[in-house]
């Protein structure tokens, strides 16, 4: 809050200091009492700076305000003051994440899939940060029941039985052979169990690959042999 029109503008006083909450994680439990343009006052007690440095002249040493944050456990408490349209309210804001879980995961154990020379993955906030083919949106939705995941393909390994096909990197995978894919355990299942000729993989958008059943297990091997790779799955999921 270094600029003076904008501290002008959320009705600060000459004497406050603050920064201004730009964005609140959906998951975390500070999104039932902050509302984003909150400006914060005050973390535990001392006085945040508009450029978002705080000050203990009692120990002499200034640091970031996250730097307080990052100091608590799960689990445990931060008073917080804020200035929310001209006036200061004050919470002790609970350190965990909500019941709901997400549908894109911010923390995951890396799992895949390899079929065909196509790997498949569940997606997670990591993916998505580091796409940018990928609406952030999809981090704010919810999960519609246990397990579920979005199963995506992050890279496809050059194979004749893929040559065209290769341009489906970060696409979802919606159904197998017109089944709803839960989660990355589920595609598997439902791939290996196939008995018939085709496998016919239905993306986002209404695009479709189809691989014959066959020839595509007997180019996975070949992949996975030529690129060294031990598993067509990861040891989670084995």
């Amino acid at each position: 809050m270094e600029v003076a029109p904008l501290r002008t503008h959320f009705k600060m006083s000459q004497n406050m200091t603050g920064v201004l909450i730009t964005k609140i994680d959906p998951w975390s439990n500070a999104i039932k009492v902050l509302e984003l343009h909150d400006v914060i006052l005050e973390i535990e007690g001392l006085p945040v700076d508009n450029d978002g440095t705080i000050h203990n002249l009692q120990k002499k040493e200034s640091f970031s305000f996250d730097h307080l944050i990052s100091m608590k456990k799960p689990g445990e408490t931060a008073f917080v003051r804020i200035l929310r349209d001209g006036k200061e309210h004050a919470f002790n804001v609970s350190l965990n994440f909500t019941e709901q879980q997400p549908l894109v995961p911010y923390k995951f154990l890396p799992s895949y899939y390899i079929v065909a020379g196509f790997v498949f993955v569940p997606l997670s906030k990591p993916y998505v940060d580091k796409s940018s083919d990928i609406c952030e949106c999809v981090l704010n939705m919810a999960a519609k029941k246990a397990g579920e995941q979005v199963v995506i393909i992050s890279q496809v390994f050059s194979d004749a039985i893929n040559e065209d096909y290769t341009f489906f990197d970060d696409f979802e995978v919606k159904k197998l052979n017109g089944v709803e894919v839960v989660n990355l355990k589920h595609l598997i299942e439902l791939v290996e169990k196939c008995c018939t000729e085709d496998l016919r993989f239905d993306l986002e958008g209404g695009y479709v690959i189809v691989l014959n059943n066959k020839s595509a297990k007997e180019a996975t091997s070949l992949v996975l042999e030529r690129n060294g790779i031990p598993s067509a799955k990861s040891t989670d999921l084995q």
